[in-house]
């Protein structure tokens, strides 16, 4: 990076506050970027256009009324945490501006415009993170369940992100099997049946409908509950 442009967003870093202060780049030194973090886990980059940067002089351009005036184009935004499957969230906020504006002013407009926001996108992939680390869990933990309840244990494994693959044999009838994908939070478990004996098949079928059946009677209870409340008042 041309050292006067270098200089000048070292200055202007300077001017942030806090704990914000510049450090090599996470990802291997850049000539047009410099990273910026406050020590703490958080960090953004400021970015100049790679023609500005590997020129040997600041550029100059022509303003609106004819007069010659140095202009650097600048652009910050954020890094955010390695979230598996990336960070869903689309409002990554960035910031762009002229390098050569006072600094001073600069300065607050960084503060003013960016980093609330960038801050409050980084908490966001943060959340992002645990919760699926902790989905991750769960879905591991559940089918660690499933697999220890049949003697003939096949496979199970993280089969996409998000998806948790479980194979079982199911004895005693010979090639039946069954392969289930737990998914979320271990909250749905999608499976699929081969080589079943029909009669197991009525035993599924009897336990949905009791489930059903205690489903519907929750909800009218709960209905009833509530119009009991509605006719007091």
């Amino acid at each position: 990076m041309n050292p006067a442009i270098g200089a000048r967003i070292e200055e202007l870093v300077g001017l942030l506050g806090g704990a914000w202060h510049p450090a090599p780049c996470p990802y291997g030194q850049d000539d047009v970027r410099q990273y910026v973090t406050d020590g703490r886990g958080r960090g953004f980059w400021m970015c100049v256009d790679r023609r500005q940067a590997e020129r040997e002089s600041v550029p100059w351009r022509q303003g609106w009324d004819g007069a010659q005036s140095r202009s650097v184009r600048v652009d910050a935004f954020g890094r955010y945490p390695e979230v598996p499957g990336h960070f869903t969230d689309g409002a990554r906020p960035r910031i762009g501006f002229d390098l050569m504006r006072p600094l001073s002013s600069l300065a607050k407009d960084v503060r003013r415009r960016f980093l609330p926001q960038f801050e409050a996108a980084h908490a966001r992939a943060v959340d992002e993170l645990h919760a699926r680390s902790s989905a991750a869990e769960l879905r591991a933990a559940l089918a660690e369940s499933l697999t220890a309840r049949f003697p003939q244990r096949r496979w199970h494994g993280e089969l996409r992100p998000g998806v948790h693959r479980v194979s079982v044999d199911l004895e005693p009838h010979p090639g039946a099997c069954a392969d289930m994908e737990v998914r979320m939070a271990a909250e749905l478990v999608d499976v699929q049946l081969r080589n079943v004996d029909p009669r197991d098949l009525e035993v599924l079928w009897a336990l949905f409908e009791q489930r059903q059946a205690e489903r519907l009677a929750a909800a009218q209870c709960k209905d009833a509950s509530i119009l009991d409340i509605v006719s007091l008042n």
